[in-house]
């Protein structure tokens, strides 16, 4: 019998310029037994799969012609993958597209590891205790020697770690789990780094880095089981800048020029050159202008979950990096000229994303972090830059270990916060726009700003029903849980029931105002049918006017007319009275408005009738 499809590429798929496997190692994924690769393996089975078109196989792979391109470049820079200030210390410049700094304090790492593993000492009756390691990788062989080997964790609390009880088995307790954070604008060498040492499916790296593609082969949305894997989470940032005026011209012309700005920032994404991004820079997806003071920007989180010997690892590639104002340029940052010194400030400022949680004020203290951790560079901050510093503080770290969807719970919670942040914002502008007053005073309403709207609602309405499903299935049916009827399985299960009751009031909610503005558009399309159609009665009553003036001075001009005529009668002989006029005037007149008065159409049915009876006496 033959060997399965995956099973037989791996094994039978070798590039010529790659030697074969120095540890001949290999590992358990979901997919079958996958031979470990090198980062320089992976990398040439990606470019591979990529040159395969439908002459040469039955699953071509253009679609990752791209990353293919963009992993190609890491390679030829043969460059060490290092800390973000490292890149701005050896640029010494910064181009123009960019934002300028106020501060050249460096950035923190892209990229973050957290492990949580059981400690072999201090057992307690219901099992070992759960440590939490947080480490910032500066370069690859870190994250290989953390990933290859036991770190050694420490006995006591500390900011960085916590214990808490567990009920597993002593095979579980050998055991690692991972949470990978990679902020912002990746390098290559991370993405084939990590890519090899935790066998990523590529499909996760060619979705989230979407805006390189250059040739659209409309592979998304996905079908659900082409990536079961994979979960795609959407975070949105409001923005404020100060108003200069709410005509809708205005508004339009700040949309037309947001959209050529995103144009020209996703030119600038797809150069990939030094001067243009850096590592690490925050990724902006969909820029959305709500009116002249409020703006959104989107952002967006994909994990998937990878599986090595003893351990699972979920990768989290994050959009936001370093500070936006340390980033590419975009249509969200517009600089002050009448600050000194100039470009140093801008007009806009991001609210942040609030989160609820049980009696936060009163131990908000437990959250805060150290001074010498606290950002001091950048005037445009997110939350979501925060979130992979200190990730999992308010979960239970041994339901996170057996777990990987319950340790994904903030991940889910911050969208869910954001997301509800801007219905609210959005139901806020659709309640000024749709009360009785604006929708009586039509002039005051614009119908594109709500077409805007629903169009942006819409979407968003999708990609919640997406995530729904997601935490139906809690990740996917292959992911590991916790085991059953035990204290950890009713805390996984009830954390997945809150998301899913939240998501469901999320989407509720963004149907209903999506809903609320086809309601508003219909309104206003009847509104302006009956506007339109007064304005037709108005029209009929002065055109009725005319014909009445009309009906007056037409017989006049006839009289005046027929008496000019150059007749021989009016020749010679003596002139005739001005009274000979009004003579003759008066009765054309009158028998004028009689014919306007008389209903022809009544006459010819009388004069009908009095014919039929004439012709049936005739006969009879």
């Amino acid at each position: 019998m033959s060997s399965p499809p995956s099973e037989d590429f791996n094994n039978n798929f070798r590039p010529p310029a790659v030697a074969p496997s120095v540890s001949g190692q290999t590992i358990t994924s979901q997919s079958g037994i996958i031979p470990e690769l090198t980062p320089q393996e992976y990398r040439e089975a990606i470019s591979f799969h990529a040159k395969q078109t439908t002459r040469q196989s039955a699953y071509p792979g253009q679609n990752f012609e791209d990353l293919d391109l963009f992993l190609e470049r890491g390679l030829i820079s043969r460059a060490t993958p290092t800390c973000l200030s490292s890149h701005i210390n050896s640029r010494g410049n910064i181009s123009a597209s960019r934002s300028p700094s106020v501060n050249t304090l460096a950035s923190p790492s892209p990229v973050t590891l957290y492990t949580l593993q059981h400690s072999s000492e201090h057992r307690t009756a219901n099992g070992a205790n759960v440590y939490r390691k947080v480490e910032h990788l500066d370069t690859a062989s870190q994250l290989s020697q953390h990933l290859q080997s036991t770190p050694a964790f420490p006995r006591t609390n500390s900011a960085t770690s916590r214990r808490c009880s567990t009920t597993n088995n002593s095979n579980n307790n050998q055991n690692k789990s991972h949470v990978l954070f990679l902020a912002g604008y990746p390098t290559p060498e991370w993405l084939t780094t990590i890519g090899s040492l935790i066998q990523v499916d590529p499909q996760h790296y060619e979705r989230h880095l979407s805006f390189l593609s250059r040739q659209p082969y409309y592979t998304v949305p996905s079908l659900p089981s082409t990536e079961q894997n994979i979960i795609f989470l959407r975070f949105i940032t409001i923005g404020r800048r100060y108003s200069k005026g709410n005509a809708q011209e205005h508004i339009d012309r700040l949309r037309e020029h947001g959209t050529t700005e995103m144009e020209r920032y996703r030119h600038h994404l797809k150069l990939n050159r030094e001067e243009n991004v850096k590592p690490g820079d925050s990724i902006v997806r969909r820029y959305y202008v709500l009116d002249d003071e409020h703006f959104v920007i989107e952002q967006d989180i994909s994990v998937s979950l990878n599986f090595t010997s003893k351990q699972w690892v979920a990768l989290v590639l994050f959009d936001s990096g370093n500070d936006l104002l340390e980033s590419i340029r975009g249509p969200w940052l517009d600089e002050d000229d009448h600050v000194d010194p100039p470009g140093t400030r801008c007009k806009t400022n991001f609210l942040p994303t609030i989160r609820h949680r049980a009696k936060l004020a009163l131990k908000s203290k437990k959250y805060i972090f150290p001074h010498e951790e606290q950002g001091k560079s950048g005037e445009a901050p997110q939350v979501a830059s925060l979130l992979r510093r200190d990730y999992g503080k308010s979960l239970d770290w041994a339901t996170m270990k057996l777990d990987p969807f319950y340790a994904l719970h903030e991940l889910f919670e911050y969208s869910a916060a954001s997301e509800l942040q801007f219905l609210n914002l959005v139901e806020n502008k659709l309640a000024s726009e749709t009360n009785y007053e604006a929708l009586l005073a039509t002039e005051t309403v614009s119908l594109s700003n709500l077409l805007y709207t629903l169009e942006i609602l819409q979407a968003h309405s999708r990609r919640l029903a997406e995530t729904i499903e997601k935490i139906k299935c809690r990740g996917s049916a292959q992911w590991p849980h916790t085991p059953e009827n035990t204290e950890l399985e009713k805390k996984a299960r009830e954390a997945a029931d809150v998301l899913l009751r939240d998501f469901k009031f999320l989407q509720a909610k963004a149907h209903n105002l999506a809903q609320r503005c086809e309601r508003s558009m219909t309104v206003i399309m009847n509104n302006a049918n009956i506007a339109e159609s007064k304005r037709a009665i108005e029209q009929a009553k002065r055109v009725g006017k005319l014909t009445m003036l009309a009906f007056f001075y037409v017989p006049l001009s006839f009289t005046a007319s027929f008496f000019g005529m150059n007749f021989e009668q009016f020749a010679t002989g003596p002139y005739l009275g001005i009274w000979v006029w009004f003579v003759v005037t008066v009765p054309v007149m009158l028998l004028s408005i009689a014919f306007y008065h008389w209903d022809m159409s009544k006459a010819l049915r009388y004069g009908a009738e009095i014919l039929s009876k004439a012709k049936r006496g005739i006969h009879g």
